[in-house]
């Protein structure tokens, strides 16, 4: 058996990019969040997949805290990606916590 889940707290490094899916239902956030690793600063690139009324982009900004729990993927030039089911933001605790569908 297979199994794999990563859950993520950090600070969004670029202003977040907002694109339709290529079926034009749904909607992608894309951006890039830096975790601290003792004294390293490790950046993840993500990819929160959501219904258009499911978030709050308003509090989705570089600089913003934001708690992601997801699953490593892999795009087509075989970079690794967290691909984001759960996403908190504006803060841990003050966000809304938004489910993707």
């Amino acid at each position: 058996m297979n199994y794999q889940k990563i859950i993520l707290a950090g600070e969004i490094t670029n202003e977040p990019e907002v694109q339709k899916t290529k079926e034009g239902v749904l909607s992608e956030l894309r951006f890039e969040m830096t975790v601290k690793h003792f004294s390293e600063k490790i950046v993840f690139p993500v990819i929160v997949t959501f219904a258009d009324d499911d978030i709050d982009d308003q509090k989705t900004v570089k600089g913003s805290e934001v708690l992601v729990e997801g699953i490593l993927d892999l795009d087509k030039q075989g970079k690794f990606f967290v691909r984001a089911d759960w996403l908190e933001n504006g803060g841990f605790g003050e966000g809304s916590g938004k489910n993707s569908k």
